[in-house]
């Protein structure tokens, strides 16, 4: 699955900031369905793998996934911000 969103993203994105656009919204969606945590915990190494393809610094991506996550899970009424 994460091969396939991977390619998707990579796909869709034109440089990165699209790909940082994309991957705050892969992640808030995510926590959405799942606690904040565990979308953190699942989405850093993809997030890091998406980065050294790109040829890209990870520092933006990972504040940006743990920001998002957590704005996604304040969005439900049992979400833990």
């Amino acid at each position: 699955m994460f091969k396939y969103l991977g390619r998707l993203l990579s796909w869709k994105s034109k440089g990165g900031c699209d790909l940082l656009c994309c991957i705050c919204l892969v992640s808030a969606l995510a926590s959405t369905l799942f606690t904040n945590d565990i979308t953190c915990i699942v989405l850093t190494e993809f997030v890091l793998n998406l980065a050294r393809l790109h040829k890209l610094p990870a520092k933006p991506f990972l504040p940006a996934l743990a920001s998002n996550s957590n704005i996604g899970s304040s969005v439900t009424p049992i979400g833990n911000p």
